[in-house]
């Protein structure tokens, strides 16, 4: 098993800065920055061709949760998750490694549901599923039970 780098790490975070919707906090400076090498062409080029690069590749990016199963999400079904669980524990009992699963929720969930309507909590339940299968180990697996509910199982 491979252990990230402090290098790694930090270009993990770095590329995690610029993707998404945060790259557009950077188009002023990108703006001023056209406008000052190639002018007023150069201004609206990057005005306008960075929110739609953007829009372009957000559409057609590949879902990271993707080919980990079928289900919303793209992480393990429970039958899947539930078959590798008990791989997992047993491989864990016989070999004397320890294991462990974890239940990990969204607080709140309903009351963004109820409050802010559907698209927000469809977009916090991406977000919830993106973040938990970023941060696991690739030995790991994750499934997500509901909406707003993901178990993990570390080995």
């Amino acid at each position: 098993m491979r252990i990230p780098s402090v290098t790694d790490r930090f270009l993990r975070i770095l590329g995690t800065a610029f993707q998404g919707p945060s790259t557009l906090a950077f188009l002023p400076a990108l703006s001023l920055g056209a406008f000052w090498l190639g002018g007023e062409g150069a201004l609206i080029a990057v005005a306008l061709g960075l929110p739609f690069a953007l829009a372009c590749a957000q559409a057609f990016r590949p879902d990271p949760c993707q080919g980990k199963s079928v289900q919303v999400g793209g992480l393990m079904t429970n039958d899947m998750f539930d078959r590798a669980l008990d791989g997992i524990f047993a491989a864990a009992r016989d070999q004397g490694n320890s294991s462990a699963c974890i239940v990990i929720s969204v607080d709140g969930y309903t009351k963004l549901f109820d409050i802010h309507g559907q698209a927000a909590a469809n977009f916090v339940s991406e977000q919830f599923c993106n973040r938990v299968t970023s941060m696991i180990r690739d030995h790991d697996i994750a499934t997500r039970i509901s909406d707003d509910k993901m178990i993990v199982a570390l080995h």
